[in-house]
């Protein structure tokens, strides 16, 4: 490995594991406050403040990034009754954002949501 390839590699775990720590603090509030809470609404309304392209930016590369990853996971090794019902609800909005022409199904079979465009 060169010495490029090992910075590289260092650079990408870093993001990892922040992208990781970043995943638990969301589930963690998203599980001590099920049903909705002041911290959610906080959440919400603290990227609604944000600049309007970040705002759908996150939308894009967020949202509708897990929509299309759960909407090509396989129900028979991805999902079970704790979360069938996301899995549902993703492979709907899927269909809906089809028929609107934003995402589409690739010729391997992947489900693809087109990213929004920016002005």
């Amino acid at each position: 490995m060169t010495e490029m390839e090992y910075r590289l590699e260092i650079e990408r775990e870093r993001k990892r594991e922040k992208a990781e720590e970043i995943a638990n603090t969301l589930t963690d509030m998203v599980n001590s406050c099920s049903g909705g809470s002041y911290e959610m609404e906080c959440l919400i309304n603290g990227i609604l403040r944000q600049h309007r392209t970040l705002q759908q930016s996150f939308f894009s590369q967020f949202v509708l990034k897990l929509i299309e990853t759960v909407a090509n996971m396989r129900r028979s090794c991805c999902t079970d009754g704790r979360n069938i019902e996301m899995k549902k609800t993703c492979d709907l909005l899927f269909k809906a954002l089809q028929e609107n022409d934003r995402a589409y199904v690739d010729m391997d079979g992947n489900k693809k949501v087109y990213e929004l465009p920016f002005i």
